[in-house]
């Protein structure tokens, strides 16, 4: 049976493990993701205080210039020690 795809939808106050999870065209608000595979594609994404916890991230870079959400979210994954807990907020 094939994986649910679900887009525009906004996450809160939720813990999720072992999944797969598509960052674009979704918002997420004091969410950890634990032990799954975070993949991002370039698109409009809104993070506020999430936890990435032993992810796997798939980055399908953009050649257009990122916004500033784009750029926080994905200097956030540069600047971890270790990609084992990274913790995001894209929302000013």
């Amino acid at each position: 049976m094939p994986g649910i795809v679900s887009r525009y939808n906004i996450f809160q106050d939720s813990r999720f493990e072992k999944c797969i999870v598509d960052l674009d065209r979704q918002a997420f608000k004091d969410v950890t993701f634990t032990n799954s595979v975070v993949r991002y594609h370039g698109g409009a994404v809104s993070l506020s205080n999430v936890t990435f916890v032993n992810c796997r991230f798939v980055l399908d870079l953009f050649s257009a210039p990122a916004s500033q959400p784009q750029q926080l979210l994905l200097l956030a994954l540069l600047q971890s020690p270790d990609l084992r807990t990274v913790n995001v907020s894209t929302d000013s």
